[in-house]
């Protein structure tokens, strides 16, 4: 039995022995935050649609092919970057 421990959203899916035709290609576990869950729970107490983005990579591994990903929120966009202050340098500060 493996022991590994998701990331919170995050998305592992792999490739199972097909058993019959209608068997899935891949099946896997996504692991959820509690802020992810808390928003969940809010949205569905306000009778509001839940809507969850899910992005997929496809890796190769020890085992084969396999998909992993990560789980957000709909319409979730990153927090903007800060930008660094530039320095500015006098040419009389460079020793060459």
């Amino acid at each position: 039995m493996s022991t590994f421990v998701a990331r919170p959203d995050s998305v592992f899916m792999f490739s199972p022995k097909h058993l019959t035709e209608s068997s899935p290609d891949y099946r896997g576990d996504v692991t959820l935050s509690e802020e992810i869950v808390a928003s969940i729970i809010k949205k569905h107490d306000a009778k509001e649609p839940v809507k969850l983005q899910i992005s997929l990579w496809k890796k190769a591994g020890a085992n084969g092919m396999f998909l992993s990903g990560t789980v957000r929120e709909h319409n979730w966009l990153p927090k903007p970057v800060e930008r660094v202050k530039e320095r500015v340098v006098d040419d009389d500060e460079i020793p060459f």
